[in-house]
């Protein structure tokens, strides 16, 4: 068959009226398929093109609007307590499902193709080196977009300092080196998850050791230390790392590469890099915790160790 999909007529929309629709299915002239189907956007007619984004703003209702009731439910209902400003409330109900909307559009017509792109191209114009060093910068990239990292850093303002003075520390005083810790977490597992498809290693001994390590250093940090008080932002913070801008590109560039490369080229091997980019960001984390000088009020007694007391 052809190597790509026949071209749409103007305003006709391709199998699919979902964002998230997958197909494994060879259909009449279409390629298989493991990321979302296109729409032919460029050929939609203003009414299909709105007629879409309408569908996709119902499901985003759909997915929003049993939380908003259960929680209006629950404050009415269970603790007696009005609802203030409802009008305020609904707009910026309405306004976070066309976001999504738009968002989830977003994703589909431009990153995750990009990522998929990307993918497809680099294993033929690089080497191995310099594609898991690309790897790597663009997971930094992404993990530095990463809206979701902002609010962690914001939530810092709750801490004080005598409770947890090293997590005070490095969410007000260390923040360019947190950010910069989870990125580098980021970076580093794109590039191995990048070099595990390359290779051909199943990713379920990868996943265990790496889980088994992560586990390993933070039991030393909670017993053996007394920085404790960092073990549970750097595991907010690895799940933190796989949020709506780095999981779409991550998975579309593994399994873009994973399509044309590998011991044996299939974009079901492109699937695990998620998991790498949720378990190295913690253990760097934890790392920088470890090499910060015991500079915070509460980490008296020298070193920035030490065991527990005897």
């Amino acid at each position: 068959g052809p190597a790509h999909p026949p071209p749409s007529a103007p305003g006709q929309i391709h199998q699919s009226p979902t964002l998230f629709s997958l197909t494994t299915k060879t259909q009449r002239g279409y390629q298989k398929s493991f990321l979302p189907l296109k729409l032919g956007m460029l050929d939609l007619g203003p009414a299909a093109l709105l007629r879409f984004l309408v569908s996709a703003f119902l499901e985003q209702a759909a997915a929003v609007m049993p939380v908003c009731i259960f929680l209006a439910g629950f404050q009415s209902l269970v603790l007696g307590q009005p609802i203030d400003d409802g009008v305020s409330i609904s707009a910026g109900l309405v306004l976070v499902m066309l976001g999504l909307t738009l968002f989830n559009f977003g994703l589909l017509y431009g990153l995750m193709p990009m990522g998929k792109a990307l993918g497809l191209g680099l294993p033929q114009a690089l080497n191995t080196p310099p594609l898991l060093a690309v790897a790597g910068l663009l997971g930094v990239a992404v993990t530095l977009a990463e809206p979701a990292l902002s609010v962690v850093k914001t939530a810092g303002s709750l801490i004080q300092e005598e409770q947890a003075p090293y997590l005070y520390a490095l969410l007000h005083r260390r923040q360019d080196l947190l950010v910069l810790a989870v990125a580098v977490g980021v970076g580093l597992s794109a590039s191995f998850g990048m070099l595990r498809i390359l290779m051909g290693w199943s990713i379920k001994p990868v996943a265990v050791l790496l889980s088994l390590l992560t586990l390993a250093l933070s039991c030393y940090v909670s017993f053996w230390t007394d920085r404790k008080d960092l073990v549970g932002l750097a595991w907010d913070l690895g799940a933190v790392t796989t949020g709506p801008v780095t999981v779409p590109l991550v998975i579309a560039l593994g399994v873009g590469i994973a399509s044309v490369s590998g011991a044996e080229p299939s974009p079901l091997t492109g699937f695990g890099v998620v998991t790498l980019a949720s378990l190295i960001p913690v253990n760097c984390v934890l790392l920088l915790g470890l090499l910060l000088p015991p500079f915070a009020p509460g980490a008296r007694g020298g070193g920035g160790g030490g065991g527990p007391a005897a």
